[in-house]
């Protein structure tokens, strides 16, 4: 099974309880006006938007500016490349990385391991009671993979002494770490510092617009060590040469328009999220932020086939863990994304009783 297919697939079903597609609730941001976007970016560009470009993109100063806004963190222009999305940001490192050891967490995010098979890449999944121990097996050149914040599957963040513990590890022993931010704007608390801020030299962050903004933008800013910033562009060059110049003036014209804040849209979201939180405490459910969260019961498979009738008798649409870990079959990941409290107590009332 294409896993990644299949949870796209999964995005567009018509259930009337929808906690299996890690999609945002577009309906809950403002209109995003796509000509207007362009139109603010055309004021400081002149290029032809539908020629080819550089390789790297052209909103250099832009990103630089939005991360400085957000995260307080100041870099050179030339730091960025813009991607189509996280995945092809992961696609690129994992051919920079293939001949390296790599390690990533179980239960996993699909499209990195899922690559990693493709590439033929030597990857190691661990859990995270044997992360660090794990991690002292990579040396100068290898890679880690993770979301610290809010990730997918599992929902879980690194704490920041867990954090520190990371980068310790990773100027130690020379290996670089991937963050993988798409979820980390998702906060309804405060925001832990992120792991490029305590080392820009070992650590990419990559931070998508899919989630904050649109997923068919299919545009990320990958923020890089300046050590891997050509190898990163030679790939990205023979993969698919440029991103798009639309879309890129899409995302430059509204982070001008927003001052290039990319949180404050979403209050919305953040409020629904906050509100289920309260729905999953009562069912003694964790949940910090982001989009997901888990659900098992010791006693009950969620097996595919049970996951596709409880779809088709129950309209309620969930992933089975067993797509993203070898290890549970007995816990399902819920999006809480698109559902607002009143649904998902109806939801987790029904499980619980199963």
């Amino acid at each position: 099974m294409n896993r990644i297919e299949f949870l796209n697939n999964l995005a567009s079903t018509n259930s009337k309880y929808n906690l299996g597609a890690g999609v945002p609730p577009l309906d809950l941001y403002p209109k995003l006006d796509i000509q207007k976007c362009i139109s603010i970016f055309k004021l400081s560009f002149s290029k032809n938007l539908l020629h080819y470009h550089k390789t790297d993109g052209f909103l250099g100063d832009i990103a630089a500016e939005t991360l400085l806004v957000n995260e307080k963190i100041k870099i050179n222009s030339n730091q960025v490349l813009t991607t189509n999305g996280v995945q092809e940001a992961i696609f690129i490192s994992l051919n920079l990385f293939k001949n390296s050891k790599i390690i990533s967490l179980d239960p996993y995010y699909p499209g990195f391991v899922d690559a990693a098979n493709i590439l033929n890449c030597n990857l190691k999944l661990v859990k995270k009671k044997n992360l660090f121990n794990s991690l002292l097996e990579l040396n100068k050149g290898d890679l880690f993979y993770l979301a610290s914040d809010y990730s997918n599957p599992t929902g879980n963040t690194f704490s920041i002494s867990e954090r520190k513990q990371i980068i310790e590890l990773a100027e130690q022993r020379g290996f670089f770490v991937f963050d993988d931010a798409t979820y980390r704007e998702f906060n309804i608390e405060n925001k832990l510092p992120s792991l490029f801020s305590f080392s820009s030299d070992r650590v990419i962050h990559a931070m998508s617009f899919s989630k904050i903004l649109a997923p068919g933008l299919r545009t990320a800013f990958i923020y890089l060590p300046a050590s891997l910033q050509s190898k990163f562009i030679n790939l990205k060059s023979n993969m698919t040469l440029n991103s798009s110049g639309l879309t890129q003036a899409v995302i430059g014209g509204w982070l001008q328009e927003n001052e290039f804040d990319i949180s404050s849209h979403l209050k919305l979201l953040k409020n629904r999220l906050i509100a289920n939180k309260i729905v999953l405490n009562q069912f003694n459910l964790f949940y910090n932020g982001g989009f997901f969260t888990t659900f098992s019961r010791e006693n009950l498979q969620f097996s595919d086939s049970f996951c596709d009738e409880l779809m088709k008798n129950q309209s309620i649409a969930i992933c089975p863990m067993s797509i993203f870990s070898n290890y549970h079959e007995n816990a399902v990941r819920l999006c809480i994304s698109n559902i607002d409290d009143v649904d998902l107590n109806i939801v987790l009332d029904l499980l619980k009783k199963l």
